[in-house]
């Protein structure tokens, strides 16, 4: 198949706004012939001449220095542009009634039609998971995955999770889910002009969802830790409401989020066309975005917000009311 890859370029530019009036600093100046006292020197093809050793020579030196009130304007351009590459992969399993170990490898090859900014992006990989789930309720994964020349979308990883499911009556619909979960990134960091773009953050989180028939309310909280790329505090919440077989809706608000760039909140719909498991969906998002710069000189806060909409039409997909992006 074909796997998309992203090229990023960074650009930098200063100017300056003038914010009042000129006023001048200093004026002076005055002319003359060699018996004033007004001198002056020149340079010529690195020959040097001044006017005391020029007969008949008259200088006139005048200089005004202004100074003028301004902001210093600095911009930071990032250009992200994607390109499909072909990828080829093989993989393999056992399954048992309630576990599945899979083995896998690929490779992302880029034969070089397209320019990546003097990068070569081709790729190769190999990993392996294993998921054992048990009759009392309890389901846990193991999975780790190395990549050779990986970046911030394919970096190498080894992680762990675990959920716990706890029936609430008869109804097998209604029930409370709780996870723990571990994840280190190993590498993939990549930096341009100063700016350092991570691979999947480094996390340990625990959370709970209580899913009741078509309605599910879950909460995840990342905890601070040593872990290398560590994610910052963030407690999440989310609802998800499966309306009919074939549309969904869901929501997420961050009440605690320290870290940079963030997003409060967001809303997802999803619209199935059919009843097969590879039926087409058309997916609706919205997200709040915001980033923070830090703070000015002065002291002020400085950040950017940016509402982002998104239209998607996925294919081979069942409906997931829980996928936000």
């Amino acid at each position: 198949g074909l796997s998309p890859t992203i090229d990023r370029k960074v650009s930098s530019d200063t100017n300056y706004r003038t914010t009042g009036s000129q006023r001048i600093k200093v004026a002076s100046g005055g002319e003359g012939g060699a018996q004033s006292g007004v001198t002056s020197s020149i340079s010529i093809n690195d020959r040097n001449f001044s006017s005391p050793n020029i007969g008949n020579a008259y200088s006139q030196v005048y200089l005004t220095l202004f100074e003028q009130d301004a902001d210093r304007l600095s911009t930071t351009r990032l250009r992200e542009s994607t390109t499909y590459l072909p990828h080829i992969s093989l993989s393999g399993n056992t399954t048992t009634a309630n576990s599945v170990f899979r083995y896998y490898s690929g490779a992302i090859i880029d034969p070089g039609l397209v320019a990546h900014n003097g990068v070569n992006k081709s790729k190769a990989y190999a990993g392996i998971d294993f998921t054992q789930t048990t009759p009392g309720g309890l389901s846990y994964d193991l999975a780790a995955v190395s990549y050779f020349n990986p970046d911030p979308e394919y970096y190498s990883r080894i992680s762990a999770n675990a959920s716990q499911k706890i029936g609430l009556g008869r109804n097998r619909a209604y029930n409370l889910v709780l996870n723990a979960g571990i994840n280190y990134a190993i590498d993939g960091d990549t930096e341009f002009d100063r700016l350092k773009f991570r691979s999947g953050n480094s996390s340990i989180s625990t959370g709970a969802t209580f899913n009741l028939g078509d309605v599910s309310i879950g909460t995840s909280y990342f905890i601070p830790n040593g872990l290398p790329n560590s994610i910052d505090s963030l407690l999440s919440t989310n609802i998800n409401w499966r309306i009919k077989d074939n549309i969904a809706i869901s929501g997420y608000y961050t009440p605690i989020n320290k870290n940079s760039p963030k997003s409060p909140y967001g809303l997802n719909a999803v619209f199935k066309f059919g009843k097969e498991y590879h039926s087409p969906s058309l997916v609706l998002n919205w997200s709040q975005n915001t980033t923070s710069f830090g703070q000015s000189a002065a002291g002020n806060q400085l950040s950017a917000n940016e509402n982002v909409f998104g239209v998607f039409f996925r294919f081979g997909e069942p409906i997931s009311p829980s996928r936000l992006n």
